[in-house]
């Protein structure tokens, strides 16, 4: 009774256990995909997946459900146990005293390196603006990749609950597939539309190294709750993830330089850090846009065009894979049809990026103020 009482005491009063509500998430997710088990499980009929039907018998384990039940029941128990363990960090972690809980929950961030040179570029008023100290690009590739900044050794803990609830929120997404899109020769593809944006927002949270890893792993973790994708497709998935990622990264940090400038405001002798987005930096979002929109669609329409020569296996079978009706001159040998076919693909693929691009754009400075908030960053 009393070990409770303490953990509920800690769960109130210590700012750092707010992070462990990041858990609903996952725990969520998995209490959804048990559902839909046992609602497929308890049920009968015939889903229609757009390429095939699957006629679904009533209470006959199939494949798909074993699936399901297995990878859900692995999330839950995962989740109960980090849960679990971020409680005993809590109560093992050092007493402070209770009678000043606002006190004991300050977690001031530290005072950022200001460039008072700068100063008269930014005079706003009454307040006095000065500029962070720029880094090079070694030293912040090497801050980004291994995310050592963000997290010391003491919260190691809550970068893997992040990465938990970035993977469960990139493969819920990923379960989010349009399809129907209607190509000019009449047949239709389909892809994801969400889930690489989550990964644009991890890069601040757990690193370059640990986005790459979620990446990896999603792509996985979907073929086994959705089998209706080959392994072929799962690689493409996955490469492409990757080389969007690392070309946003270069792009958006270092060649445009278009991240959020964090400042400090001098007030009546007072410093007070602050995000802002001044002139230079908008116009370099900007431009950013249009060669991530464009080099990203490009590669992605070009996967799928290589990706249906790998799964066919042969060049001469791939207009009835893509094109439903086999006409001669249809297929994707001929030069014309292949340019078609990638303009097509790229301009659709470009329009998914710039869409994500933009709402990483409007959720960027919450993004930086809740790793500032509890401390990732």
């Amino acid at each position: 009774m009393l070990w409770t009482r303490a953990l509920i005491l800690e769960l109130k009063t210590n700012k750092q256990s707010r992070l462990l509500w990041l858990l609903a998430i996952p725990l969520l997710i998995s209490l959804t995909l048990l559902t839909y088990g046992l609602v497929l499980f308890s049920s009968s009929g015939r889903i229609d997946h757009g390429d095939h039907f699957h006629l679904r018998e009533r209470f006959v384990l199939t494949t798909e459900e074993l699936v399901t039940f297995v990878v859900a029941s692995v999330v839950f128990a995962l989740t109960v146990a980090l849960f679990g363990l971020g409680c005993w960090k809590l109560l093992q972690g050092p007493k402070v005293d209770r009678t000043n809980i606002k006190l004991a929950n300050s977690n001031p961030a530290p005072q950022a390196v200001v460039l008072q040179a700068d100063c008269d570029h930014f005079q706003v008023g009454d307040h006095c603006v000065f500029s962070a100290e720029k880094q090079h690009f070694k030293q912040q590739f090497k801050q980004d990749f291994l995310g050592k900044s963000k997290f010391s050794f003491r919260n190691e803990l809550y970068r893997f609950c992040l990465i938990g609830v970035l993977i469960s929120l990139n493969l819920a997404l990923s379960m989010v597939e349009i399809p129907g899109i209607v190509l000019p020769w009449g047949s239709s593809i389909q892809f994801r539309f969400f889930n690489t944006a989550i990964l644009f927002i991890a890069i601040r949270f757990v690193g370059l190294l640990s986005t790459s890893l979620i990446a990896i792993i999603t792509p996985w973790i979907h073929l086994l709750l959705h089998p209706v994708h080959t392994p072929i497709s799962t690689v493409f998935y996955m490469g492409n993830d990757l080389v969007v990622l690392w070309i946003f990264y270069f792009f958006y940090y270092h060649i445009f330089k278009a991240e959020v400038k964090q400042t400090t405001t001098v007030v009546n002798n007072k410093e007070f850090s602050q995000l802002v987005n001044t002139h230079k930096t908008k116009v370099a979002k900007a431009l950013a846009l249009i060669p991530v929109n464009l080099i990203c669609g490009f590669i992605e329409g070009l996967g799928f065009y290589v990706g249906y020569f790998l799964i066919l296996g042969k060049f001469g079978s791939v207009g009835h894979k893509i094109f439903y009706d086999s006409q001669a001159n249809r297929d994707l040998i001929n030069s014309a049809n292949v340019i078609y076919f990638l303009l097509t693909t790229t301009t659709i693929f470009s329009l998914k990026y710039l869409f994500e691009l933009l709402f990483f754009y409007s959720v960027e400075k919450g993004i930086l103020n809740i790793s500032r908030h509890f401390g990732l960053y």
